[in-house]
């Protein structure tokens, strides 16, 4: 079974989709760092309403970042090129000043933090912290307390607590980690944003706390038809939710498509490891992809920030950053080795042809 012929031409058939407004829209991002390293290199990607978008990366290729940058807090780092399109609106060099006025945060978008959960107000009670900033924006209206606390109450019971009111007379030092990150979840989620981006949610959650959490995630959406992105290193989280999902190595997006296609028929050699570390560790290996600096240290601002060191290594990888090929409208991936003129004209490992088999 040989590699698909893929193109680097989208075909002309593609429609673009009615009204083609996307919630979130990246072009050409390019990111670095203080000491002038390629931190984002040529992000692009999309996202509609009611569409969960996975971003899967291992520790450090700049996921975070990416989220930071899209909310505007993230101020170690300078955008040499590209935009980001938040709702329609140009937010790529947009200042603390310009998002005060602008209100989309928390209106528009809301952002759940690796430590959101920990960042909650010790010395005052969960009601108070989830009705807060709602409540501000009415002060005439006398009923419109209770009617948040309800709101909040209902919202609680659909969260899976027990007894909404002793939890919302609760401090955050009387519930337990889980309990406070889905408190966190519902706070951002009370002012009804269009999107929210979700960093590594799961973290640290047993086996049957992820299964809730997923449960939670996908009620949200179906209600609210809220928006998500959802970053995590463990790309089968990540296809429990998602619709798309974007493949990161080193700062650039290597693969996208929509989750069947990821985790049916993967295009890139990271993504092969990602896929194997689900069936089998030990396999994993044999995708195997340097992560030391050390070992790729000649190539930290080079427009290809990722150089193979396994067996479907072309040396071009180590100077020049593949272009897009397609595998169907919506599936791509950056990587030489499905250029015609490969000299491996690699076939389909045995491992990889078990996946697509299953």
């Amino acid at each position: 079974m040989k590699l698909p012929v893929l193109t680097t031409i989208l075909p002309k058939k593609v429609k673009a989709k009615l009204h083609d407004n996307p919630l979130l829209l990246i072009k050409n991002l390019r990111v670095y760092d203080k000491n002038n390293n390629i931190i984002l290199n040529n992000i692009s990607l999309k996202l509609y309403e009611n569409e969960i978008y996975g971003i899967v990366g291992e520790t450090g290729s700049g996921k975070s970042i990416l989220a930071n940058l899209i909310l505007g807090v993230e101020n170690d780092f300078f955008i040499e090129k590209g935009e980001i399109i938040l709702d329609g609106i140009d937010v790529t060099n947009f200042k603390r000043s310009d998002w005060i006025k602008s209100k989309l945060r928390g209106k528009t978008i809301g952002y759940f933090m690796q430590s959101n959960f920990l960042m909650l107000d010790p010395n005052l009670k969960i009601w108070f912290q989830i009705i807060e900033e709602e409540l501000l924006k009415n002060k005439k209206d006398k009923n419109y307390k209770n009617k948040l606390l309800i709101k909040a109450s209902d919202l609680l019971e659909s969260f899976n607590f027990k007894n909404s009111y002793v939890v919302l007379n609760s401090y955050p030092h009387e519930l337990s980690n889980f309990e406070l990150r889905k408190i966190a979840l519902l706070i951002i989620i009370f002012s009804k944003p269009k999107l929210i981006i979700l960093d590594e949610i799961f973290m640290n959650l047993n086996l049957m706390e992820r299964n809730e959490m997923i449960k939670i995630l996908k009620l949200i959406q179906e209600k609210n038809n809220i928006g998500m992105i959802i970053i995590s290193h463990d790309i089968n989280l990540i296809s429990e939710l998602a619709s798309i999902m974007g493949i990161i190595y080193k700062g650039s997006l290597v693969e996208e498509g929509k989750k069947e296609e990821i985790m049916k028929y993967p295009l890139h050699p990271y993504t092969w490891s990602l896929i194997m570390t689900i069936i089998n560790e030990k396999n994993a290996k044999y995708f195997d992809i340097f992560s030391d600096d050390k070992k790729h240290k000649n190539f930290k601002n080079n427009d290809n920030y990722f150089s193979f060191k396994n067996e479907y290594s072309l040396k071009i990888d180590q100077f020049l950053k593949p272009p897009q090929f397609f595998h169907t409208n919506s599936h791509y991936v950056y990587s030489w080795i499905y250029d015609k003129n490969s000299p491996k004209n690699l076939e389909v490992s045995k491992l990889i042809q078990d996946i697509w088999n299953k």
